[in-house]
């Protein structure tokens, strides 16, 4: 049975990709507020006396066109159905063909 948000509720997940001193959220997740759904993201935080806390960030989510994929753990590149073809490109800058070069 899958899991969905009822209006005003959301769930976190610890962020697998996190990695030791990056920017990433060390948690990540949905929330629906007004029937729509609306990224969620958490950092685990100290105060300066110390005290533990999570600072929250609600955001919509960015869609292919903005450069970063729809939804959690999104690739960062666009779908292939948003990329533009080949044959739209300039060629008027000059590139090496590196392949096999290496």
């Amino acid at each position: 049975m899958t899991y969905e948000n009822k209006d005003d509720t959301g769930v976190l997940f610890k962020n697998k990709d996190k990695e030791e001193g990056d920017n990433r959220p060390d948690y990540t997740g949905t929330l629906v507020q007004n029937g729509q759904e609306r990224r969620l993201a958490a950092w685990l935080k100290k105060s300066k006396k110390g005290t533990p806390y999570m600072s929250i960030q609600v955001s919509d989510f960015r869609n292919a066109a903005d450069g970063i994929k729809a939804g959690l753990g999104g690739s960062g590149s666009p779908r292939q159905s948003d990329a533009t073809p080949a044959d739209e490109f300039e060629d008027d800058i000059p590139f090496i063909d590196m392949r096999g070069e290496w």
